[in-house]
């Protein structure tokens, strides 16, 4: 199977203009742990991952002011698609990402580090859990620490 396969959704974007706040709300809305940045004239400019949200904040960041064009990944691996899994875990475990985009044409796509494992895993897709919900606590992303 290749990484073009692998890609469950599309790459979600949103404008380096947008503050931390609004992507943090856009990844758990989107159950992603990554999104594509664009410019204002909606040119793909890099990536931005939770990671670099949570980096942000640790270093005492205002989510409700900074831009995700502050801290924005500009330098993501992106390979041509069709690949292997095995070259895509090759490629992420050598740069110590978690998230390759794959392009195909026109198209970006995203392969995470856990869809290889699914793609790899001897029980493949039939024993996935499907991804967590939100509990209704957390709706809009503004739940409190337990």
């Amino acid at each position: 199977m290749n990484a073009q396969a692998m890609t469950i959704r599309s790459l979600i974007r949103i404008r380096g203009s947008a503050t931390l706040e609004d992507a943090a709300r856009l990844m758990c809305d989107m159950s992603m742990g990554a999104l594509g940045v664009d410019d204002a004239d909606h040119h793909f400019v890099g990536l931005v991952t939770e990671r670099d949200l949570l980096w942000a904040m640790a270093q005492g960041k205002d989510s409700g002011q900074t831009t995700v064009g502050d801290i924005v990944n500009d330098f993501p691996i992106v390979v041509d698609g069709p690949i292997s899994s095995e070259k895509a875990a090759e490629r992420m475990m050598s740069a110590h990402v978690r998230h390759l985009l794959v392009r195909d044409g026109d198209r970006l796509g995203i392969v995470s580090l856990r869809d290889v494992v699914r793609v790899r895993s001897p029980m493949g897709h039939r024993h996935t859990p499907t991804r967590r919900r939100r509990p209704p606590s957390c709706a809009g992303c503004s739940a409190t620490p337990s």
